[in-house]
């Protein structure tokens, strides 16, 4: 088989109620993770340094933050293949309500149509709310041993990851028998419809995995960053994990600044006091201020004195000063996107 014989598929129209308020206007594969990074980092990494030249993204919404990150996809080489690239393809909840009024005769054009023009023998499927660093060059090794119709990847805990590779014929075959029985679900839906017919080889993915089901999941994932053991396992294990290029000022620390087991991303500004918390790009936190196990996404404000504890804020919130923010480890407080928090109020769980 060669290098590139294979296309990519992402499914990023998975959904969450716990994480509702955050992906209301993104899929979680365009959730921020470790910082710096999206979850579709993941899986866009992993077919890159397999050679894959085609990938496929299909969008539950606009997209509108997926297009953003992902770009011409550049970043993980995308963007220079004649017969390749990324190819986005959107509003797949508007094309499920629209199949309940006109029909689903052409539900899979789309998917058929790009596995079609990437001329390759193999599918990677996957879905997208997975952080894990794959090795899709042994998945294809192990694969061609086993002889088998499909393979599955687990993680060593034997939780599904939701990720599978099959030949372009079988995936084909599974489609036709999908239209004939009339089941209209999704890629990686269909082919855990239909494994159980098929023989199915199975991958187990050696490394740190998390699987982001609820709030709780996004996290601990992200606090499970703040182990060095951890950290190593998912960004040194295998493949070079690549994000979009973003170019920013260093962060700043005032003298005074106390700053314990976190991650800041560039262009931050500490003058108050971080511990086991993970910052975004452009977050300040001034003078007195007290951040401790908590998440804090791009462009967010703490005002002085502020104090916050066990909670996620998204982008653009603003903490005024003596503010009080305080969740438990069994239930983190999530601050909606560009909400304020007024002077000394307070919010608890």
């Amino acid at each position: 088989m060669r290098k590139n014989d294979i296309c990519a598929v992402l499914s990023l129209t998975e959904q969450s109620d716990s994480l509702r308020a955050l992906t209301l206007k993104r899929p979680i594969a365009a959730l921020p993770f470790a910082s710096r990074f999206r979850i579709i980092d993941f899986p866009l990494s992993s077919v890159s340094e397999a050679g894959v030249k085609s990938v496929a993204l299909f969008i539950g919404k606009s997209g509108r933050s997926i297009y953003d990150h992902v770009r011409s996809g550049s970043s993980w080489g995308f963007d220079s293949h004649v017969n390749g690239g990324i190819f986005t393809f959107s509003q797949q909840f508007y094309k499920y309500s629209l199949g309940e009024e006109v029909g689903y005769e052409d539900f899979y054009e789309d998917l058929i149509e790009f596995v079609k023009r990437s001329h390759v023998g193999y599918v990677f499927i996957s879905g997208s709310k997975v952080i894990a660093n794959v090795n899709l060059e042994d998945v294809k090794q192990e694969h061609i041993e086993s002889g088998c119709d499909i393979t599955q990847i687990f993680d060593e805990g034997h939780r599904n990851l939701n990720k599978y590779l099959l030949s372009t014929p079988k995936l084909y075959e599974m489609i036709s028998l999908a239209v004939k029985e009339k089941l209209f679900v999704e890629v990686d839906e269909l082919i855990r419809h239909y494994s159980a017919k098929e023989t199915v080889n199975t991958y187990i993915h050696l490394g740190y995995t998390a699987i982001i089901n609820d709030l709780s999941d996004y996290f601990y994932a992200n606090m499970d960053m703040l182990d060095s053991q951890k950290f190593k396992s998912l960004f040194y294990a295998s493949n070079p994990v690549v994000t979009k290029t973003r170019n920013g000022a260093p962060s700043f620390f005032t003298d005074d600044a106390i700053v314990l087991n976190s991650l800041i991303a560039t262009d931050c500004v500490v003058r108050g006091h971080v511990e086991r918390s993970l910052l975004s790009r452009r977050v300040e936190v001034e003078k007195d201020a007290h951040v401790k196990n908590t998440i804090i996404l791009q462009g967010c404000h703490i005002g002085k004195g502020a104090s916050i504890e066990y909670a996620i804020l998204d982008k653009g919130v603003q903490v005024g000063k003596g503010a009080v923010i305080k969740g438990t480890p069994d239930n983190i407080l999530l601050i909606t996107k560009n909400d304020i928090i007024g002077e000394n109020e307070e919010r608890r769980v």
